[in-house]
């Protein structure tokens, strides 16, 4: 076996049948061909028109004798030979594929995974890999990573479940849940926060069961965030902004070059600001991310990050989704029955405090010219105090006294404040590292990719109980709340927050992975990839001090195949056929479940998900344009989901099925104008239950419909003269209706349509940048998250002016 890929010239490339790589934009992994050359040689280069022979010039003159000089011919010393660039080798090739961002055209196509075990670029995935790039990021000026995500259609958030309220980043991909699936470089993020923007420089949501690259979970795909990182070149930027309903916020970015190989990047960032449009929501935190890297564009590299971020919010569990007395499906938020989006019901001792630190370890060394080996490593620490109040609007049968027949009936009842109004004090912290190696070779005349790792990772979870006490009795024993109407003066009522014993938790988890893949090249066009992930574990769950005590596990092992069938016909065109399967044991939620095992579910379950995608990928004018389009289907069987008012999990019983398909283009239509636009449909069904009448129900939190559009056009190319760069942008995001997440899938409660229209217009000249962008611009009340019986209204209409200059 010889371990190498041969360099293909472009007359191989040509010889592949790769047709007219010109138009298309073809891209060739072969080496590139580098001619240097003086003299007549460089003449023969030049462009025609500096080569025209000009028409003889003649000069008459009187001719006069003059006496003969004797020529000395100079010796001139011979011209050294230009120094000749290194080819890059193909493990730096493959290296600089994978770490690329996003291009200035904006064709995401052509952005890496950023992955090492995840080798290529976005248009050698043979999977849908949404990227919200960090143009994009500069120009909508998210300040969280749930509000970038909301322009990743096909990605919906649930509020946090009952009991335990493990309200944070609770997403939804392709309706599935995926808390436990948010990456930041490829390695897990455990921690239950709202993650700030502030570090991040791309985002990448990599769509369908990828349990082979990541281990546990990925239903309907991950989230990985691409954090910023030190690099080569002095560099320097601050951003002051400042907009409606009190909102204020910097970043500051410093990045110094220290030397040939090594850099090192700080990057500071203060946020506060309230909610246009709802009462009492108020955010503040701040961050500071260090980087430091050494070995820079050498084989052996290593990058060492570390983030500090500190947040102080109020948890916002939404309004109460009321049904008809008597009926069963139907039921509504109430701010969509007359009540006002601003109203809140909570108290003002609610709170949610986080601190996250975070050290990441990212080291690389190419062993040879085609083998590259990877070692990354996350230690992370995460405290949180967090108490909150969870709405709720009871119904019944009609003639029964209950919070919904009186709102029906014109009434200003109390709600109730069920799932024991959660408080608790969370510690937790976790490690995480993933070894691993990517290999180019031939083997029987045939090309090969072959990767192969160790993932092991340990967290460990540990909550005192804390509850209020003297609030007074409510419907159904939960406590009595704010009137639904007018909460008037309830949200400064003051409740006592005592230890509680009995709501002690704690929980750890190990997981053990070693996978491995391979890609064949049966032809230059056409190639296979298969490869599978073997995973042990072990979870634990205690809560010493209930009635009865409970001490439970969770320990097993399972298979994660995948295979894929991949055509190249140009480097700009891919087609492919994947297949996955994935896997979710019971207790993999050590941090951010309410009781991540309960005796109520068979403590070695494992939810079993497979993924079946067809795709192609078109990198278009001379690869500035990106388009995609991808048939999916998802399948999930064994269901275990939390209960939306205990927060316990639940084993329906159910089997899930998700139909859809997915379109997107990203990249320059033309020199000035830039899109970013994806649609996904999803036709949801649970296909088994052991309740019949649940059959044939839609999924919660599964709009049918997902657009979002995000476009930009530079003014100052054709439309307006004269210094610096004017740039307009508009875009919306919109959700069909689509039911409430909830245990069983009743489909009781219907979330209403999202529609979000946001704009931008922005001036740069000389490094300065200022900004303005616009939120809602219609003002709907849209909502943000929903599960259960509640539903969180989105911010009203809301503006941000932003201030920048680049050194």
């Amino acid at each position: 076996m010889e371990v190498f890929w041969e360099a293909r010239s472009p007359e191989d490339e040509l010889s592949y049948g790769s047709g007219d790589a010109t138009k298309l934009g073809a891209l060739t992994l072969g080496f590139a061909t580098m001619v240097l050359a003086s003299g007549g040689a460089a003449a023969q280069q030049a462009p025609a028109e500096e080569q025209a022979v000009l028409p003889p010039l003649e000069v008459t003159a009187k001719k006069k004798a003059v006496a003969k000089k004797k020529t000395v011919q100079k010796k001139t010393a011979p011209v050294a030979a230009a120094p000749v660039a290194p080819q890059p080798t193909e493990a730096q090739q493959v290296q600089q594929a994978t770490d690329a961002l996003t291009p200035s055209t904006g064709n995401t196509l052509q952005a890496g995974t950023g992955i090492g075990r995840l080798p290529g670029s976005v248009q050698d995935t043979p999977q849908v890999v949404n990227v919200i790039p960090e143009k994009q990021l500069r120009e909508q000026n998210p300040t969280t990573v749930e509000q970038a995500l909301r322009a990743v259609p096909g990605i919906t958030v649930a509020i946090g479940e009952g009991g335990g309220g493990m309200n944070g980043d609770q997403f939804r991909i392709r309706g599935f849940e995926a808390k436990g699936d948010l990456y930041v470089d490829g390695l897990r993020d455990f921690g239950v926060y709202v993650r700030d923007s502030f570090a991040t420089e791309e985002i990448d949501v990599i769509k369908g069961s990828s349990s082979e690259t990541f281990g546990a979970g990925t239903t309907g795909g991950v989230v990985n965030l691409r954090q910023k990182t030190a690099h080569l070149g002095d560099a320097t930027s601050i951003e002051f902004s400042i907009g409606t309903d009190n909102f204020y916020r910097g970043v500051l970015d410093v990045n110094k070059q220290i030397n040939n190989t090594t850099a090192a990047r700080a990057v500071g960032m203060y946020h506060s600001q309230d909610f246009a449009d709802r009462d009492h929501i108020e955010s503040e935190r701040w961050g500071f991310l260090g980087s430091l890297a050494f070995g820079l564009n050498t084989d052996t590299t290593w990058t060492l990050n570390y983030l500090h971020q500190e947040g102080d919010r109020t948890p916002d569990f939404g309004v109460p989704m009321v049904l008809r007395p008597g009926a069963t499906t139907g039921g509504l938020p109430v701010t969509e029955l007359g009540v006002d989006r601003s109203n809140f019901y909570g108290i003002a001792s609610d709170h949610d405090n986080t601190k996250v630190d975070m050290v990441t370890s990212h080291f690389r060394k190419d062993v040879s010219s085609a083998v590259t080996f990877y070692n990354d490593t996350r230690l992370a620490f995460y405290d949180r105090d967090f108490a909150t109040t969870v709405p709720g609007c009871s119904s019944g049968p009609v003639g029964t006294t209950t919070c919904a027949s009186q709102f029906f009936a014109g009434l200003d009842p109390n709600v109730s404040n069920g799932g024991g109004n959660p408080t608790i004090i969370q510690n937790s912290w976790g490690i995480q590292n993933v070894a691993s190696g990517v290999a180019k070779f031939r083997a029987f005349g045939l090309k090969h990719e072959s990767v192969a790792g160790i993932d092991v990772f340990y967290q460990e979870d540990d909550r005192p109980g804390y509850s209020q006490f003297g609030r007074p009795s409510g419907t159904a024993g939960a406590s009595a709340g704010a009137p639904i109407r007018d909460p008037g003066s309830f949200f400064y009522q003051y409740y006592p927050v005592k230890r509680n014993p009995v709501n002690d938790r704690s929980s750890d988890g190990t997981e053990l992975g070693l996978f491995a893949s391979d890609r064949v090249w049966l032809t230059s066009q056409l190639s296979i990839l298969g490869g599978a992930r073997w995973t042990t574990f072990d979870y634990n769950f205690q809560q010493p001090n209930a009635a009865p005590p409970l001490d439970a596990s969770s320990t097993g092992n399972y298979w994660s195949p995948k295979a894929s069938v991949i055509w190249e016909p140009t480097k700009s065109q891919t087609y492919y056929f994947s297949w996955s399967k994935s896997a979710s044991p019971v207790g993999q939620f050590v941090t951010n479940a309410t009781n991540p095992i309960t005796l109520t579910v068979p403590q070695n379950a494992v939810e079993e998900n497979e993924t079946y995608e067809v795709g192609a990928k078109w990198s278009l004018l001379n690869n500035r344009l990106g388009l995609t389009a991808a048939l999916f289907q998802v399948e999930k069987n064994g269901v275990v989901t939390p209960d939306p008012d205990t927060g316990d999990l639940i084993q329906t019983g159910e089997s899930q099925r998700v139909r859809g398909f997915e379109v997107g283009l990203a990249g320059q239509l033309t020199k000035a104008w830039t899109a970013n636009v994806g649609y996904t449909y999803l036709d949801s069904e649970v296909t088994g239950s052991t309740t019949p009448a649940n059959i044939g129900n839609k999924i919660g939190g599964v709009p049918a419909s997902s657009v979002s559009l995000w476009s930009t056009y530079n003014l100052s190319e054709e439309l307006i003269q004269g210094p610096g760069k004017w740039t307009i942008g508009s875009g919306f995001i919109y959700q069909s209706q689509m039911f409430s997440i909830s245990g069983s899938n009743t489909n009781a409660y219907v979330v209403p349509y999202t529609f979000s229209l946001d704009a931008m217009l922005s001036y740069e000249l000389d490094g300065w940048r200022f900004a303005v962008n616009g939120y809602n611009l219609t003002d709907r009340v849209n909502y943000d998250q929903s599960f259960g019986s509640r539903a969180t209204p989105s911010a009203g209409t809301s503006a941000v002016f932003t201030i920048g200059k680049k050194f």
